[in-house]
């Protein structure tokens, strides 16, 4: 009988040292494996924040997502050698939930900074592709790097409707790919809290998505390949869905006139479209998406429809409102013309009057509300222009027109004048802009600590991407408006130049821009062609959930969620700069709605 050369020191020592040679026991003895907050930004070559952990808690309702971060920091060719595995969250009387969601964190390149931003021109983490449990990084994840690096894996949980309350436990395991060997673990804890979110969001918004591009992108016609641009805009509506924004306007709920001048509605318009009410339907009934933008156009389906054609373009679409209300009761019908976004002159200002008129004739003559929205602030920018109150339903003014109104020592305070009178604000970001009553009044911010109107620029903190909801709440504003989520110049590739806004010498990263097209092949590696979420998107879904939560509590307690509210913003010039205390709010809120004489603690299992 021979002995095992393993039982021999020196063939033992050899069989250890070519293991190691090839990847084997060895590899990812040096790596170490942290979680760290989904708020905190780890860049790809920076030293371990102080911030990261062995474990890290989080809090969620039912029917809420919340995100976290693993970080593994070690040399580039050994994290290539180890894999990542998550087990379910389970709770210790083996009640579970899901594994999170995985992705890996792909840098993009902010080559030139944005106006004022107070985060330099480098490498961000900001699309997320996605990540098989129990597989290894992707190379390309390190970027050519070969000296120590962070790979980082983002994590969404979804807490199931009806799950539990209580503590539940998620290990992550960093494994050596070739031995299965544990090399290091870490922890997050989840605490569901009893109350559930509701499944349509409580603030309404408009974040524009256009086919047009998407169909350009992958070299389809709107109308020949109808059905295949169809299934291609589900999995952006999706992305959408669940990060509670809504796109307004879905493509083929645009319900042409048939040959004898009737709508085609139940069926389809063409033998590769899809039928309108099936997709309102779809989306606007079955699904949680609830503001329905009308599809009537400046030239379609009338070319004049404010002259010649008004009479017919009032019929079509007080049909449309009522054909749309049958197919999705709980819609709530709206319309804003494109080409008028933010009306700069008096000419402008008379055509919002006609089209709102036009819009207020067709709701009288559908008995249904279609609520007339615009972005711009009630105050017109010149006297000599007229008003527009009593034509619009909706105002959506910038956040700094808002904070001009509502905040500055001059402001007329025009906007709680409306929302008195039974109308709707909204606001929306764009850019990163200072007017001159804001430099009157309060000068340049220092961009990394002040608090002032959110800015959703790449370069800017995470703070900004989900403050917004909380500063609607202090208001009383009822809704978000951005006016796209995928749009980028042609001159720019996205994946590798955040930079997707330019005008003349000022370069906006990321604005207009928060989903990222299907990744190039190379990063996909056979996986589905699909859309891929931006980590800022993530955080602006973090805020319209907290607004969820916010408006629970309204309802029950109005007094208290105004003081929690003003724990964390008092308004657009004076809110919390750091997102770490935001959780802590959450959880008085959920004490708040579980109180009772009794007990003073959250009802835990």
């Amino acid at each position: 009988m021979h002995p095992h050369p393993c039982h021999h020191p020196l063939r033992a020592l050899a069989a250890i040292l070519m293991i190691a040679a090839s990847g084997g026991l060895l590899a990812g003895q040096g790596v170490k494996l942290r979680v760290v907050a989904s708020h905190e930004r780890v860049f790809i070559t920076q030293k371990v924040p102080r911030t990261t952990a062995k474990s890290l808690t989080l809090t969620a309702c039912r029917n809420e997502w919340e995100s976290a971060q693993v970080v593994a920091t070690g040399m580039a060719a050994e994290l290539g050698q180890l894999s990542f595995t998550f087990d379910r969250p389970t709770h210790v009387d083996g009640t579970s939930f899901p594994v999170p969601r995985l992705y890996w964190e792909y840098d993009v390149a902010v080559s030139k900074s944005s106006p004022n931003a107070p985060l330099p021109a480098r490498l961000y983490p900001d699309a997320l592709l996605p990540f098989s449990n129990g597989s290894q990084p992707d190379p390309q994840a390190f970027r050519g790097i070969r000296d120590e690096v962070n790979f980082r894996l983002w994590l969404d949980f979804k807490i199931p409707t009806g799950q539990p309350a209580g503590i539940y436990r998620c290990k992550c395991t960093l494994r050596n790919s070739a031995t299965m060997a544990a090399v290091d673990e870490a922890e997050i804890i989840v605490m569901v809290l009893p109350e559930t979110l509701p499944v349509r969001p409580s603030l309404r918004s408009f974040f524009g998505i256009g086919e047009h591009g998407i169909a350009r992108m992958n070299q389809l016609d709107r109308n020949d390949d109808g059905i295949e641009l169809a299934r291609i805009m589900a999995d952006y509506y999706q992305l959408m869905l669940d990060s509670r924004i809504e796109p307004g306007l879905v493509y083929a709920t645009s319900a042409p006139i048939g040959d004898r001048g009737q709508i085609v509605w139940a069926s389809a318009a063409g033998a590769n479209l899809p039928a309108a009410r099936e997709t309102v339907r779809n989306y606007f009934g079955r699904k949680a998406f609830q503001s329905l933008h009308l599809p009537v156009w400046r030239d379609y389906p009338y070319a004049d429809p404010l002259g010649e054609d008004r009479a017919r373009a009032v019929r079509y679409m007080a049909a449309l409102a009522r054909l749309n209300q049958t197919a999705a009761p709980d819609a709530r019908l709206f319309f804003s013309v494109g080409r008028l976004d933010e009306p700069d002159d008096k000419e402008a200002y008379q055509r919002v009057r006609q089209w709102a008129a036009l819009v207020q004739d067709a709701s009288a003559l559908a008995e249904t509300k279609i609520s007339f929205f615009l972005t711009e602030q009630p105050e017109p920018q010149n006297p000599r222009w007229g008003t527009l109150v009593n034509s619009v339903d909706i105002w959506a003014p910038h956040v700094m027109w808002a904070w001009e109104d509502l905040e500055s020592r001059s402001g007329k305070r025009d906007i709680a004048g409306r929302i008195a009178a039974g109308e709707e604000v909204w606001t929306y970001p764009a850019l990163c802009q200072f007017r001159a009553r804001w430099r009157k009044e309060k000068g340049m911010p220092d961009t990394l600590h002040d608090a002032f109107p959110p800015v959703w620029l790449t370069d800017y903190p995470a703070v900004h991407f989900r403050i917004l909801p909380w500063i609607c709440a202090a208001h009383g504003l009822t809704g978000i408006h951005y006016w796209n989520v995928h749009e980028w110049p042609e001159s720019v590739d996205p994946w590798n130049d955040a930079g997707t806004f330019v005008i003349g010498n000022e370069t906006f990263n990321g604005d207009g821009f928060l989903i990222y097209p299907p990744a190039p092949a190379a990063l996909r590696h056979g996986l589905a062609k699909l859309p891929c979420p931006s980590i800022r998107l993530k955080w602006i879904r973090d805020g319209m959930e907290d607004y969820d939560h916010i408006a629970l509590l309204k309802r029950k307690h109005p007094e208290k969620a105004a003081g929690i509210i003003a724990t964390i913003a008092r308004g657009f010039a004076d809110w919390e700069t750091s997102v770490s205390k935001i959780p802590q709010a959450r959880i008085s809120i959920s004490k708040m709605l579980n109180q009772h004489p009794q007990h003073r603690r959250i009802p835990m299992r």
